[in-house]
């Protein structure tokens, strides 16, 4: 199955807080998540009439870490067919320590709107 990793990091510093940056790595978990599903159906991002839409979605955070230092985002499509598809994902600090697992399941298909 398809899979990529992309490397991440906030733009700032975080407050040194746990919650936030928890918080902060949910929000940046969705960004990117289902592109090997979409090269399993044969689409990109920037297609014309694209459309996807998140059908479900859980995080496991297994230990503390920073958003505000560079974290591996390793991701592959674990099932493709029928315009949906399951991605899994998973973040690793700079030590190579698992730091959170998150699974989306995602409709993808074209528009056949004009």
């Amino acid at each position: 199955m398809p899979h990529q990793a992309v490397w991440v990091k906030a733009f700032d510093r975080l407050p040194d807080d746990p919650d936030l940056q928890r918080a902060a790595l949910a929000y940046v978990c969705d960004y990117t998540i289902l592109e090997p599903v979409l090269r399993v159906h044969g689409y990109a991002w920037g297609d014309p009439g694209l459309v996807t839409a998140s059908l479900d979605h859980a995080m496991w955070f297994h230990r503390e870490g920073r958003v505000d230092d560079w974290l591996l985002y390793v991701q592959e499509a674990v099932s493709a067919q029928a315009s949906r598809g399951l991605a899994q994902g998973h973040f690793y600090d700079r030590q190579g320590r698992l730091l959170a697992t998150v699974v989306q399941e995602g409709m993808i298909r074209m528009s056949t709107a004009p």
